[in-house]
């Protein structure tokens, strides 16, 4: 503000201007200019806020249909986890990629509630984890032509030693990231909604419920059904994890669209 004024200065005006955002001499024009000063400062906030929001929400959308569509177009079968495309050239880039973007927008997004600030601050380092702390690869017998994965071919390597302690801590930071998300949901966005907002309240329980259903199907779905789901190639950890993004995905985007409205009433003067 002080730059500003000085700037003002500099440009040799009159004394008296009808222009409120100029005229600093009069208090109640200041005060206004003021106003039209923190309601533009508010604006790009805002803005920058609903950005980062709707980016998380594409990205989320983003990474599962383009695993979906490489593994249909390409390998015709899919890997046991989305984990598991870290070991695929070029889809291993991507995931990574898509990972640390997710991880870096959740801890640049800034919220006024400090306690959502912090989960979102944890979010992104369990979602760095995730890329930087891999699960264990698949084993050598699994890509020949008996193990069902031999379209993946050279395409997938097999260097990494299995380190069971690597796999459960990258297993941790994965779930670690979704209990987040779903605690975001019912203890900060659910609670700051209106409850006219019906629709998007409804949609909040969906995405909720099923995220933490997708995250507990992983380990409850091959104790219920042994034969389809426990064995090393089951694919119901990766469409677990696939309708967990989907809905992340949702929420996200969802949001943003909640505080742009929120803005809009700030600035008509219907909500302080």
């Amino acid at each position: 503000m002080f730059h500003l004024k000085k700037n003002l200065k500099n440009l040799n005006l009159p004394e008296q201007n009808n222009d409120p955002y100029i005229n600093l001499s009069n208090a109640k024009e200041s005060k206004d200019y003021r106003k039209g000063y923190e309601d533009n400062d508010l604006h790009n906030h805002v803005t920058s806020y609903l950005t980062i929001k709707a980016k998380l929400g594409i990205i989320g959308f983003i990474l599962p249909l383009i695993l979906i569509l490489s593994s249909v177009l390409f390998f015709q079968r899919f890997l046991p986890s989305i984990s598991h495309y870290f070991y695929v050239h070029y889809l291993g880039s991507f995931f990574t990629g898509s990972l640390a973007i997710i991880a870096f927008f959740m801890w640049y997004d800034e919220s006024e509630d400090k306690i959502e600030n912090i989960l979102m601050n944890l979010a992104a380092i369990f979602a760095a984890a995730v890329a930087l702390i891999p699960t264990n690869t698949l084993d050598k017998q699994h890509i020949s032509s008996e193990g069902g994965l031999s379209n993946y071919g050279e395409y997938l390597f097999v260097s990494f030693s299995q380190n069971g302690m690597r796999s459960d801590l990258h297993l941790i930071c994965a779930s670690a990231f979704f209990f987040i998300l779903i605690l975001l949901i019912f203890w900060k966005f659910l609670p700051a909604e209106d409850p006219k907002n019906k629709l998007r309240i409804i949609v909040y329980w969906i995405t909720g419920v099923g995220m933490a259903m997708a995250i507990i199907g992983i380990k409850v779905l091959p104790l219920i059904f042994p034969k389809h789901f426990d064995n090393d190639l089951s694919t119901h950890t990766f469409w677990c994890e696939v309708v967990a993004l989907f809905l992340f995905s949702i929420t996200w985007l969802m949001k943003g669209e909640i505080n742009k409205a929120r803005f809009k009433l700030y600035l008509s003067g219907k909500e302080n």
